[in-house]
Order: structure tokens, then sequence, then C-alpha cells
């Protein structure tokens, strides 16, 4: 991921587990796997428009999921595709899950 990317991503993230501190939520509740959804959703809803409005900003954030989501999460999109009638991603998705399970799957080195 281009660092300018990354590094907005890593402040954004601080400032909501900042503000997620201050509501309450403690240490331990961020090793939770769910804090992590939780993060996330809160730096869509409240930057979304700025990583849509770069259409490479999408990509690389696409890309970097992709790499380290695992074969479960990767037939959860596929499925969500299939269903937006995106027959091609979903099976792009599907091949990608057998492959990162049988340990075939070669992640890029950006």
């Amino acid at each position: 991921m281009k660092p300018e990317y990354l590094d907005r991503l890593i402040a954004w993230s601080r400032e909501e587990v900042e503000s997620l501190k201050a509501k309450g939520a403690t240490e331990e509740d961020a090793r939770e796997p769910a804090f992590n959804s939780l993060l996330t959703g809160k730096v869509i809803e409240k930057h979304g428009e700025e990583i849509h409005a770069d259409p490479l900003f999408v990509q690389e954030i696409i890309l970097s999921h992709l790499e380290t989501a695992s074969p479960a999460q990767l037939r959860e999109m596929a499925a969500a595709y299939r269903g937006q009638g995106r027959l091609k991603q979903a099976y792009d998705l599907e091949l990608a899950a057998d492959e990162r399970e049988r340990g075939e799957f070669i992640e890029s080195d950006s």
C-alpha cells in the first residue's frame, strides 16, 4: 500500500481508538475480534467519502484486505458478489479461497 494511504488509515484508526477509549473501551476490548470490525466501520463511516473519491485508494484497501483475508472471509465476499450478479469476481474470490486453503495463494510484495 502506498505510504500516504497507509499513513492516513493509521491516523484515522488511532483517532477512532482514542474516541472509543474515551467512551469506555478498554485494552481488553481492543483485543476482541469485534473491536477491529467496529473500528473499521467507524473509519469508513467517517472517511468513506474521502476514500471513495480516490479510486486508487479504494483499490489499495481492497488488495490489502484480499491478501490478509481468511478463506471464509473470501467466500463471504464471493457470496456478496454473486448476489450482486458479479459472477466473475465471485468465481475469482472462490478460487483465491481454495488456493489459500491449499497454501498456494501468493501474496504480493506491496
